[in-house]
């Protein structure tokens, strides 16, 4: 195999893992995400702070356990676009910068 192919099978291997990682991540954080937007929105807050988290996750419970992970889509999108790309990238690009 050439160096050339090598090094590229590389890249494309840090691109694939660090989508994944990311992709990963979004999957666990998009329901308390989804939670704190829902908190942020809801004009009616009154009382104290556990107890209307209470009642703003139970109002997504009732919508249904893919009310937290609405989003998750285009988070995913996201991830894989953004986070291979400058995750996978960085060394390869910092480094023939460095070298020059």
């Amino acid at each position: 195999m050439s160096e050339d192919y090598t090094r590229v099978k590389k890249v494309l291997k840090h691109m694939a893992c660090a989508g994944l990682s990311g992709c990963l991540t979004e999957c666990i954080v998009i329901p308390f995400d989804t939670t704190k937007a829902r908190l942020m929105m809801d004009e009616s807050f009154k009382g104290s702070f556990p107890k209307h988290l209470q009642k703003v996750v139970g109002k997504l419970w009732k919508e249904g356990p893919r009310a937290f992970f609405k989003g998750l889509v285009p988070g995913l999108h996201r991830q894989i676009v953004f986070t291979s790309t400058r995750i996978g990238l960085y060394d390869p690009v910092s480094f023939s910068v460095i070298d020059r």
